[in-house]
């Protein structure tokens, strides 16, 4: 039981820390955005792709488009 319930702590922390990346794509201020990409770059999920799809219609600053062209090209091979 108890290690059952730090699971489920460590799991609501963790989901919390992926949205809070995802929210940081659309922020306003650049360098949140930047760092969310970093995040994202480590996501390997069909979900994680639908989200960067998104996020190049939005971005308007070219190096950010660029950097997330990259990784959603990355993920679609990765996921086939």
């Amino acid at each position: 039981p108890e290690r059952e319930l730090f699971w489920r702590k460590d799991s609501l922390w963790a989901a919390r820390r992926v949205d809070r990346h995802r929210a940081d794509l659309f922020h306003p201020v650049a360098r949140r955005r930047a760092d969310a990409l970093a995040y994202m770059a480590g996501e390997r999920s069909a979900e994680a792709a639908r989200v960067l799809r998104e996020y190049l219609v939005w971005e308007t600053e070219p190096g950010l488009r660029r950097r997330a062209g990259v990784l959603l090209r990355r993920l679609e091979v990765s996921l086939g």
